[in-house]
């Protein structure tokens, strides 16, 4: 009986600290307009399409990644479109104050509206990095919203951990 107490205790003390070392992270990011955008026709009716882009973004509320701020980042995109939606996913790399390198997964949705995509959503993890980010752990959510120009605004939040320093 006094195992089992003490294995009940020593787990919820490894919780405790999973959870405590999670850091809470937010920030804003315009990107441009994507270029290279390709996008090539299904097929199977006239609009539906696959498109692979890129595009280049700063940081305009940067995330702070331990004491180290976000500068500048580029997106690489596959999206599948139709008249009514928009489904992608993605590849993010933050380059940082100190010059080490975020790396980020990303997948989401948006409407299309008169042929553009509308605001965007989905959710995004950190998949390493470079120098001290190269074992970094997280996820979080985010919100786009386009601009005329073709242009986004991207709000980020979610939550890091980072190894132990030894």
């Amino acid at each position: 009986m006094k195992f089992r107490m003490f294995l009940v205790l020593a787990m919820t003390l490894m919780l405790a600290s999973a959870v405590m070392g999670q850091t809470k992270v937010s920030g804003a990011e315009k990107c441009n307009v994507p270029n290279p955008n390709y996008s090539v026709n299904v097929g199977d009716r006239a609009d539906h399409s696959i498109t692979l882009m890129q595009n280049t973004c700063d940081w305009t509320k940067p995330m702070e990644v331990d004491g180290i701020q976000s500068k500048q980042g580029h997106d690489t995109t596959v999206a599948e479109m139709t008249k009514t939606a928009m489904r992608f996913h993605g590849f993010h790399v933050s380059t940082m104050a100190n010059g080490d390198k975020c790396f980020v997964r990303y997948q989401g949705s948006a409407p299309m509206v008169n042929g553009k995509p509308g605001n965007s959503s989905g959710t995004w993890s950190y998949d390493g990095g470079t120098g001290k980010f190269r074992s970094i752990k997280g996820k979080g959510n985010f919100k786009g919203t386009p601009a005329e120009d073709g242009s986004e605004t991207v709000e980020v939040e979610g939550e890091y951990t980072l190894p132990a320093r030894k």
